[in-house]
């Protein structure tokens, strides 16, 4: 089977863990506090210490903690950079936790403390769902689309190998004119790649 393209994927869409695929939820509230970048910048704005950042991110987990009671389909957004504390608090919640794994705000893409994909995200819970925030416009230039792909399958790879669910979050508007079908063309790039280059990324 694992030289089967097809069959590879329709085994791995059809037998991943529901606790960490969350195939029985059809939708999740999830507070995205995940930013780093931005917060600094409001720390530095205000004169406040960055450790003040993680006092915050560790108040939001509190507040929606209290707020899902424990039912299905709530969730955060959440980095290990200043939500470690917070990413620990959470274990143990029926919780929906996406970390991001892109270095903030890098066009073209890149991943945050370099090294290996695979050695950092072994280490993380299997049930944490890998974020990647990727600054991508249709009419980007080839080269640059080029190299944000080739990270993107280099993800998924990693990703795949190590059973992780994998979501992809595009920004189109910010690198050029928005259309109605920017971020839907985009999409379907992605789900071409596949034909692209080397068969890597699916549809899941």
């Amino acid at each position: 089977m694992r030289h089967d393209a097809a069959l590879t994927h329709l085994h791995w869409t059809t037998t991943r863990d529901a606790v960490t695929s969350y195939k029985k939820v059809d939708r999740i509230f999830a507070l995205a506090i995940d930013h780093r970048a931005q917060l600094e910048k409001m720390a530095d704005d205000c004169g406040a210490p960055h450790d003040q950042i993680k006092k915050f991110k560790s108040l939001a987990l509190d507040t929606a903690l209290s707020v899902a009671k424990g039912q299905n389909g709530f969730g955060m957004l959440l980095d290990g950079t200043y939500g470690r504390e917070a990413l620990f608090k959470a274990t143990g919640h029926n919780f929906w936790i996406g970390r991001p794994v892109e270095a903030p705000g890098s066009r073209p893409l890149d991943f945050e403390g370099g090294g290996s994909l695979a050695a950092k995200l072994i280490e993380w819970p299997v049930n944490h769902i890998i974020k990647c925030l990727c600054f991508y416009h249709p009419d980007d230039p080839v080269e640059l689309r080029e190299k944000q792909d080739r990270e993107l399958l280099r993800l998924h790879d990693a990703a795949h190998k190590l059973g992780r669910e994998l979501l992809i979050e595009i920004i189109c508007g910010k690198h050029g004119a928005l259309k109605d079908d920017s971020t839907a063309s985009v999409i379907e790039h992605f789900y071409q790649l596949k034909n692209q280059i080397g068969g890597s990324l699916k549809r899941s």
